[in-house]
C-alpha cells in the first residue's frame, strides 16, 4: 500500500487509474460495458473521504466511446 500511496491515489497518468468501476453484460454475443475511472479525493489530513469519476467509456457492441460530458460535474 505504500507504494501504491506514493504514487498519488489522486492523480491518473496514462493508463494508470487508482480506482477503476466496470459493470459488464452480455446479450446474445455482444458484450455491452459501463466503465467509469476515478481518482480518490482526500481531505486536509490526506484520509480518503471519497472519489472523482474523471472520465467514463460506455462498450456498445465491443465498440467503445468516450462520454464527454460527466452528469454531476461542473
Amino acid at each position: 500500500m505504500n507504494y501504491i500511496a506514493g504514487f498519488e491515489l489522486t492523480k491518473s497518468a496514462n493508463s494508470y487509474h487508482p480506482l477503476i468501476i466496470s459493470i459488464n453484460y452480455n446479450e446474445g454475443k455482444k458484450p455491452y460495458a459501463m466503465i467509469s475511472y476515478c481518482v480518490f479525493t482526500l481531505d486536509s489530513q490526506k484520509a480518503v473521504t471519497g472519489a472523482r469519476v474523471i472520465k467514463q467509456v460506455v462498450l456498445i457492441n465491443g465498440l467503445p466511446f468516450e462520454i464527454k460530458s460527466i452528469y454531476g460535474m461542473a
